[in-house]
């Protein structure tokens, strides 16, 4: 068992450029994110302190659920 990080949603360049040196999707707009869901099957979302608010339409493509968390 494990987990593979498939995107990442961001608008941070520090967290960015982490992306880019874990070869890592990085993804700039929730319509990005959107369209990116509908090639790639994704089982969890976990959205974390990020600027973002999810439509149901990103949030219903999650086949098992989704984490949000805003402080």
């Amino acid at each position: 068992m494990g987990h593979d990080i498939r995107a990442v949603l961001c608008a941070d360049a520090t967290f960015a450029n982490w992306t880019d040196r874990a070869n890592l999707p990085c993804l700039s707009s929730v319509e990005e994110l959107s369209s990116f869901l509908k090639s790639e099957p994704v089982e969890w979302l976990f959205s974390v302190a990020n600027p973002f608010i999810l439509p149901a339409d990103v949030l219903g493509r999650i086949s098992q659920g989704a984490f949000n968390y805003h402080d």
